[in-house]
């Protein structure tokens, strides 16, 4: 049986993770028994970080992604 997954967010689309309030970037799509989850690269203490987050951690930026520094 296949199924067809729709995410709400697309690889290299800029993104807010809500806890941090901090911007990232979409670099990998995952789906698996959780559902779907997004890893996102952003910068934090001069260093680059990867997570995978949950689409309920994340929301997109205010201006669209336009700004590199509004979230």
């Amino acid at each position: 049986m296949k199924h067809t997954v729709e995410f709400e967010y697309k690889i290299g689309e800029p993104v807010i993770i809500e806890a941090l309030a901090l911007r990232g970037r979409v670099d990998s799509l995952s789906f698996d028994n959780n559902g779907p989850m997004y890893r996102v690269v952003s910068w934090k203490n001069f260093e680059r970080v990867q997570q995978w987050l949950y689409p309920w951690e994340l929301r997109p930026p205010k201006d669209g992604g336009v700004s590199g520094f509004t979230t």
